[in-house]
């Protein structure tokens, strides 16, 4: 069977590793002042550890850390978490961490654990091609500090070790409000691991966020990758990207299978859009008409609930419990915008693109936007960047109101 690949169009290629090393008599990007990039730099054991809490403090604000290909060990790992989890550490505010091949046990990974738990700043979390062992004393943890964390993107890929006594205690208690990539490529699978795959997809609530699902490298099978398509095609509606290079030795004709599971992520895409599309259609025409006016008639025209189904009929692809969300927050005063912009917009900034030929426009970097443009760095979302405040906005909103994956079962 040929190996098998599906990403959206639009994403871009695996992350690179960045080394902002400034030279003398060179600005350095604003953006490389909150990075703590010590990777590839023979860093060991607690030492190493010291070294990299040090760079740590000596920068009030530091929002990545990147120290992979080093030789920290289980020893490293407890003395740098352990700082991290202390009232310094918790107040840079990191968002990633990248911590590929060092050597990490058990033991350091009870360190992440206790990091991980109830943390509402890390976003991405890459710990691939470290010592990690299935202890069922280690994974349950791991997953329930997991489970409270704000985690988007998890990397826990290349360890030959784990095979599918991992699976059996992870993928069962997992239950992420958050999780949106999960990278689980050359693990040493096999079919054994497939119901327990199955079982997640298809659970509507656990898997809800679960955008992209890694699976290279592994030994699944044509017969296990055939039970993902089933699963997907009959109980997923989230998942938009699978990767499932290398999972099998037998040239199999699978054409049919193929575009089968090519159209099934393309449905998924698609409702998704279009939900998004009419909840935030959705949110203008409800403020008009359910938002309490200040006087209210003592005689009204319509009852709400006639209100309400009229407006139902404006977006179809929405359940009953996500038109219900979009109503309650349209009919709050609590949620209506600020009349006035914030004091600090530079907070909530855009980020340009500097390879955009707009980003001249926009004055470049610290410079103030031209007459007619928002200080955030666009006009309406029209001015696309690294970050767009506006579409970050946009998804924190979707998330909020439950509109971010279609919902077949209960929609009208």
């Amino acid at each position: 069977m040929k190996n098998v690949y599906y990403r959206n169009p639009g994403a871009t290629s695996a992350p690179v590793t960045h080394n902002f090393i400034p030279s003398a008599g060179k600005k350095m990007m604003l953006s490389s002042r909150t990075i703590v990039d010590r990777s590839n730099s023979s860093l060991y054991s607690v030492q190493g550890a010291h070294d990299i809490i040090q760079l740590i403090k000596d920068q009030s604000n530091v929002s990545k850390l990147f120290i992979s290909h080093n030789f920290l060990g289980d020893d490293g790992c407890e003395v740098l978490f352990g700082f991290l989890c202390s009232d310094i550490g918790r107040s840079r505010r990191i968002t990633e961490v990248k911590l590929a091949k060092n050597g990490i046990g058990n033991r350091g990974l009870l360190a992440i654990t206790k990091y991980l738990r109830d943390n509402r700043t890390l976003r991405e979390l890459y710990i691939p091609a470290n010592d990690f062992t299935p202890d069922p004393a280690v994974i349950g943890p791991f997953t329930a500090a997991l489970n409270t964390s704000h985690v988007a993107k998890l990397n826990i890929g290349s360890h030959l070790t784990l095979s599918d006594a991992f699976i059996e205690h992870f993928i069962p208690s997992l239950a992420s409000n958050h999780l949106s990539e999960l990278q689980l490529s050359n693990l040493g699978l096999t079919y054994a691991c497939i119901p327990h795959l199955v079982a997640y997809l298809k659970d509507r609530l656990r898997s809800r966020r679960l955008r992209v699902l890694m699976l290279n490298a592994n030994n699944l099978g044509s017969e296990g990758l055939a039970d993902l398509v089933t699963a997907i095609g009959t109980g997923n509606w989230s998942l938009a990207e699978l990767e499932i290079f290398s999972n099998t030795t037998h040239e199999v004709s699978s054409a049919e299978q193929t575009q089968n599971l090519k159209q099934l992520l393309q449905r998924n895409r698609h409702y998704r859009r279009m939900v998004e599309k009419e909840a935030l259609g959705l949110i203008r025409p409800s403020r008009a008409l359910l938002l309490p006016p200040h006087d209210p008639p003592s005689n009204p025209y319509l009852p709400t609930e006639i209100y309400l189904h009229i407006l139902s009929f404006l977006a179809p692809a929405l359940s009953p419990a996500q038109q219900l969300n979009v109503f309650s927050y349209a009919s709050s005063y609590t949620t209506l915008p600020a009349l006035l912009p914030p004091l600090f917009p530079l907070q909530t900034a855009c980020v340009p693109d500097p390879s955009n030929s707009s980003f001249d426009m926009l004055g470049g970097p610290g410079r103030s936007p031209p007459a007619g443009r928002h200080s955030s760095g666009c006009m309406d979302g029209c001015v696309k960047g690294i970050v767009c405040q506006r579409e970050v906005q946009r998804e924190h909103w979707l998330t909020a109101v439950a509109c971010d994956v279609y919902e077949l079962e209960y929609t009208t």
